[in-house]
């Protein structure tokens, strides 16, 4: 693959990392999705809810460029962010995050999909946009579905 990635090219990495995630939560019960301690005291909601908060950013970030606005970065340590969307998200129920969890991946996709290889080269801070779009799809999804496995292989 080249460094410059194409939107098809986006949407297939998007597409297989996602496949890995939904394996990785595949058959659990909702009392087990609620269960702590899947990464510290977060259960599989909690990282789920986190990864739909990240994409949510990024819908907004590509709303904005799709109609010539300044994209609007928030510049503060993903630790930090992290923790108001934990904060935010934790008392919320199973099914609402579950919903925004798969509607907010197919509104990333839609705006993936619309976007030309000139808007992917487009610098976003110290990044490019398509390494901005996978750091928040693809190697999100990633991370977190690897550390689903782990907490499946440590249960009893």
């Amino acid at each position: 693959m080249t460094n410059v990635m194409t939107a098809q090219e986006l949407l297939t990495l998007m597409a297989a990392s996602r496949t890995r995630l939904l394996a990785a939560i595949d058959g659990l019960s909702p009392a087990e999705m609620v269960q702590p301690g899947v990464v510290d005291d977060r259960s599989v909601k909690d990282l789920l809810a986190h990864l739909a908060a990240w994409q949510s950013r990024l819908v907004r970030l590509l709303f904005q460029l799709s109609r010539d606005q300044k994209p609007s970065v928030d510049t503060r340590d993903a630790d930090t962010i992290n923790a108001e969307i934990y904060t935010q998200q934790k008392d919320r129920a199973l099914d609402l995050v579950l919903a925004d969890f798969h509607g907010v991946y197919q509104q990333v996709r839609l705006r993936v999909a619309a976007l030309d290889d000139q808007t992917l080269r487009r610098r976003i801070g110290q990044t490019t946009l398509a390494a901005l779009i996978r750091a928040s799809t693809d190697e999100h999804d990633d991370e977190h579905a690897a550390q689903l496995m782990a907490w499946r292989q440590r249960a009893p």
